[in-house]
């Protein structure tokens, strides 16, 4: 997958990470 779509690869791990710890994401998007 990762050589196919690396993209959105990343993009999955960032909504998940943004699932798990969305105050967390805020605070790194707002600095």
């Amino acid at each position: 997958d990762l050589d196919i779509h690396p993209v959105k690869r990343i993009e999955e791990v960032l909504t998940l990470a943004l699932q798990n710890e969305p105050s967390g994401m805020q605070v790194v998007t707002a600095k």
